[in-house]
């Protein structure tokens, strides 16, 4: 059994409680998983909204910064009142720190425009049948029978 000392708590562990990592001569971060988690947590809770939020968001709006993104979707968000542009709920799906996800935006894949923003189970849906009004419109007719 290998053994590695976590450099962030300085305790001996077993191999399985580090992840791997392209960047070590082990192969294995230097944090233990616990630590790692901790560092993650804390980074997340600690780094500002628009921050953590407006840097994904930027693709959605090209050429706009990570607040002026995060403004757009903000903005969008308080039109639909917070909801699903679909279904009309709040977001229910959380995070891995069991938080409540905030809601996805909905975009043309081929222009790019931004349609609205929904939940992961109305955005995974509408991928699943690849945003195609005739597939839906199959769907429809079967749930109709």
């Amino acid at each position: 059994m290998r053994i590695k000392t976590c450099t962030k708590c300085g305790k001996e562990k077993t191999i399985n409680n580090f992840t791997e990592s392209k960047s070590t001569k082990d192969r294995l971060r230097n944090w233990c998983k616990g630590c790692f988690s901790l560092y993650d947590k804390e980074r997340y809770e600690t780094a500002p909204r628009p921050y953590n939020k407006g840097k994904a968001l930027v693709r959605y709006w090209p050429g706009s910064t990570s607040e002026q993104a995060f403004d757009n979707y903000s903005n969008l968000l308080e039109l639909q009142g917070g909801l699903c542009a679909i279904c009309g709920k709040a977001e229910s799906a959380k995070d891995k720190f069991n938080k409540i996800k905030t809601l996805n935006v909905d975009h043309n894949h081929i222009t790019g425009e931004v349609r609205g923003l929904l939940c992961e189970k109305c955005n995974k849906g509408l991928g699943f049948f690849d945003d195609d009004i005739v597939k839906l419109n199959v769907v429809i007719a079967y749930l109709k029978r």
